[in-house]
């Protein structure tokens, strides 16, 4: 909704709230507005097209007409979603917080996904409440500007053709993000501390993807398990339990500018393989792996 039409839909319910006898001391602006989100949320969105998400709709309308209460929330595919407050999962550890179908967009808006899941030391030794993931993802969805903290299992399930963009994926009980990715964008993400590794694109069909301008440290095992014909730029990678990055030698994959650092216990930071198009810096000098 534009902020035109929302500030006349809150001037006229001040307007009639105020209006009625020793009920202004009762309600304020801030409710009235979160009033307003959980109301266009139930009516499919507002004027912009695009649909909220919050914990009210979530768990006792559902958010839109095909969604019903309860986690996950549901979307259509080719739709546009946007939360409006945080999603706790923390009474319901084992189901998972939205499932996206093909071609979905999910801008975070800065609220958080979270779970109950407990994450301590680097690498990360985590104690998962819960199997359910934050962010199921559906072929060429977008999520970005967000994030994905403490739920059970894992952060973000990438599907083939997805973005994800501008994510904090830390203390999750599995993998930060995980899934076959071919042709993925996985750019300027904080994935970090997770009771796995930190991004898991290492499948068979999972082919060029990129990986870019990516955080990913104190991550229990490996900080990046590539794919075949990936390309890795600009990641800074380090205090993960195992490689820096792996499975390079899967196939034409490259990589360059990146750093890693402090990575498989002072080990190879970088599994052999792969194509060094740039230079890149291993444990304070450019010999990678």
């Amino acid at each position: 909704m534009n902020m035109p039409t929302r500030a006349l839909i809150l001037t006229a319910l001040v307007g009639s709230v105020f209006a009625v006898p020793g009920y202004a001391d009762r309600v304020s602006l801030v409710t009235i507005d979160a009033k307003l989100d959980t109301l266009l949320a139930s009516s499919g969105g507002g004027g912009d097209g695009v649909v909220s998400i919050n914990q009210d709709c979530a768990v006792t309308t559902g958010c839109h007409a095909g969604d019903v209460p309860g986690f996950p929330v549901t979307t259509i595919q080719g739709q546009s979603y946007r939360l409006t407050s945080d999603l706790d999962l923390t009474s319901t550890p084992d189901s998972d917080a939205v499932l996206l179908e093909a071609e979905t967009t999910l801008d975070l808006n800065g609220f958080r996904i979270v779970g109950g899941t407990t994450c301590s030391g680097t690498p990360a030794t985590c104690t998962p409440a819960g199997i359910g993931d934050g962010i199921t993802g559906g072929e060429g969805a977008r999520v970005m500007n967000g994030s994905v903290v403490g739920v059970g299992g894992v952060g973000i399930r990438l599907r083939n053709r997805m973005q994800v963009e501008n994510m904090l994926v830390s203390e999750c009980g599995d993998d930060g993000m995980q899934g076959q990715c071919q042709g993925c964008r996985i750019v300027a993400n904080r994935v970090t501390f997770n009771g796995d590794r930190g991004i898991h694109a290492a499948f068979a069909s999972s082919q060029g993807a990129l990986i870019q301008g990516n955080t990913v440290a104190g991550n229990n095992f490996v900080g990046i398990d590539s794919c075949e014909r990936c390309m890795h730029l600009d990641n800074a990678v380090y205090a993960n339990g195992g490689f820096g990055l792996r499975n390079l030698g899967l196939g034409g994959s490259a990589y360059g500018r990146n750093t890693f650092y402090d990575n498989n216990g002072g080990g190879d930071q970088v599994e052999a393989g792969g194509v060094e198009i740039a230079p890149n810096v291993c444990s304070g000098n450019t010999i990678c792996p």
